[in-house]
């Protein structure tokens, strides 16, 4: 599932509650007398927008096995999540640019003050010909008036000095909030902040959401959503989203094993770290070619590396290329006998299909192979598998044998010798409607490999990767 159409649905869901609300005076035809009937419309639409898409965003930050099938892994559902905060900040910002508008136009004379009382409150003829927006009255038609709230009075006339009090307390909270709020954004989406300080800042979403989702389920009361099937919807996604956020702040470490460094070697050929681990507990539930995120003890970040084996639930290994300063440190950092805490296993890179597979790797983009050959005593699939590397690495010989022992065609391509794979060369005489296609190597690889299959209408839903950048 694709950012943008969870974004857009998302979307549709707000208006959808909104068209739902008492806001809209006249249901799917708004027709406002003046601009403060149009502004407190638009301020509840875009507030419904931004905690919707945060709610969203709060429950892909669970590292959910069940949502990872809708997202297809847990690196998709980072994007999503990445994509649906961003505009969810967005939405914020119109809110406050909307909320703000009343003290620019009454300060500059542009229209008059707005009448005194409550500007949303509905007619007694909008109540007769809309009861299903507005259904107070029917509880009492009902003989249901004992269904009540606490504190709120449900009615759209005055309110109770309660009420007054909580959605004011909101008010002033998200007031605060909001501009930590664009703290916390501003180191996610500015690179120049450092991965460690962007991970600690954005610890404290789950507290901005609650403050939001409180804001949020407050206001209702003096726009006359508490007791509209609009508020109703709209404050069990609200109360969904605060028990996710919750559930992150005190119980989101399920995922987490305790290990020791078992062994760590270093290549200088290929500058490869091997790593093993032995884990604490056999409970690591893990299908070959997933990922997991390590913290090693010299660091308080956690970084992804993706598994190239796992005996029996009792140790885990890793290949890890020197790329940049983190992994550069690895080799000098890390011994045996140190603890790592592992985050995982994640992702939907498990090559689970009834097809003819075609393999990609490159670089170190071999390693989710290393684990599905490793896992392999047998093979029924016909299976192409083609490696391309700058140099031979330690490891060639082996993967060559154990693939001609399972039948797999095995390809290697050194790129210091040869030019990289030519996707054209790889699709030509194949059965391209039963065939999938399994990457791992850098951007750039990928994006041209996607464009050439384009070319040749292969359906992109087969073109299995993952992208491992998580921020």
């Amino acid at each position: 599932m694709k950012a943008l159409k969870v974004i857009l649905l998302s979307l549709l869901l707000s208006v959808i509650i909104f068209l739902l609300s008492p806001a809209p005076y006249h249901f799917g035809f708004i027709t406002y007398s003046n601009y403060w009937e149009f502004r407190v419309s638009m301020l509840y639409l875009t507030g419904a927008a931004a905690i919707i898409l945060f709610t969203i965003s709060m429950f892909l930050s669970l590292k959910s096995n069940y949502l990872e099938k809708y997202t297809k892994g847990y690196d998709k559902a980072v994007n999503i999540h990445k994509w649906t905060g961003i505009t969810a900040f967005i939405m914020v910002i119109f809110h406050w640019i909307i909320k703000k508008s009343k003290g620019v136009i009454l300060d500059f004379n542009i229209l008059p003050a707005p009448e005194k009382g409550g500007e949303m409150v509905l007619s007694d003829t909008e109540k007769l010909v809309y009861p299903f927006i507005y259904f107070t009255d029917t509880f009492k038609k009902l003989n249901l008036d004992f269904i009540t709230i606490p504190f709120f009075a449900g009615g759209a006339g005055k309110l109770t000095e309660n009420e007054v009090f909580l959605y004011k307390l909101g008010n002033t909270i998200i007031e605060y909030v909001f501009y930590v709020f664009i703290i916390l954004m501003a180191a996610a989406v500015i690179k120049r902040v450092p991965y460690h300080i962007f991970r600690k800042l954005h610890a404290f979403m789950p507290l901005i959401f609650l403050a939001a989702a409180y804001h949020s389920l407050t206001i209702q009361i003096r726009g006359g959503w508490a007791y509209s099937i609009a508020g109703l919807l709209l404050s069990i996604i609200i109360l969904s989203g605060a028990a996710a956020a919750l559930y992150i702040l005190f119980a989101g470490k399920r995922h987490k094993h305790k290990s020791v460094v078992k062994n760590v070697e270093y290549d200088n050929n290929t500058n490869i770290l091997s790593l093993t681990l032995d884990l604490d507990k056999k409970d690591f539930n893990y299908k070959a070619g997933q990922f997991a995120l390590l913290k090693f003890p010299f660091s308080s970040e956690y970084h992804p590396f993706t598994i190239c084996s796992c005996k029996s639930n009792e140790s885990i290994s890793f290949y890890i290329k020197s790329l940049g300063d983190y992994t550069s440190l690895l080799k000098d950092k890390i011994k045996t006998g140190d603890n790592v805490i592992i985050d995982g296993p994640y992702g939907r890179f498990t090559f689970d299909d009834n097809k003819n597979q075609i393999w990609i790797g490159s670089g170190i983009g071999i390693t989710p192979f290393l684990s599905k050959l490793d896992s392999l005593d047998s093979n029924d699939k016909n299976i192409t598998f083609y490696y391309s590397n700058y140099s031979k690495p330690f490891f060639l010989d082996k993967v060559a044998q154990k693939c001609k022992k399972l039948g797999i065609d095995f390809h290697f391509i050194n790129t210091e010798k040869e030019s990289r794979i030519n996707i054209n060369d790889v699709i030509n005489n194949q059965n391209l409607s039963n065939t999938s296609l399994w990457f791992c190597g850098n951007e750039s690889f990928r994006n041209s490999i996607k464009k050439v299959l384009k070319e040749n209408n292969f359906n992109l839903k087969k073109f299995n990767y993952e992208i491992f950048r998580f921020r």
